[in-house]
């Protein structure tokens, strides 16, 4: 598994699509309050296995 720092477009869709896929799809969070207004200043991360996205994280400093 590779882990990286969001740093292009494709990989910010490839973790917004891990956290829709388990959050929003599977565990039924309501997608406004999955994808907020602290996505723009979070750091994100993607994790891939076999160049295909399989985790994300973001981190939030207050």
């Amino acid at each position: 598994m590779e882990i990286r720092q969001v740093g292009s477009p494709q990989e910010k869709d490839d973790a917004f699509h891990v956290r829709r896929v388990v959050f929003v799809d599977e565990q039924n969070v309501p997608e406004d309050l999955e994808i907020d207004e602290y996505d723009e200043t979070a750091v994100h991360l993607v994790g891939y296995e076999h160049g295909e996205p399989i985790a994300a994280a973001r981190l939030r400093f207050v």
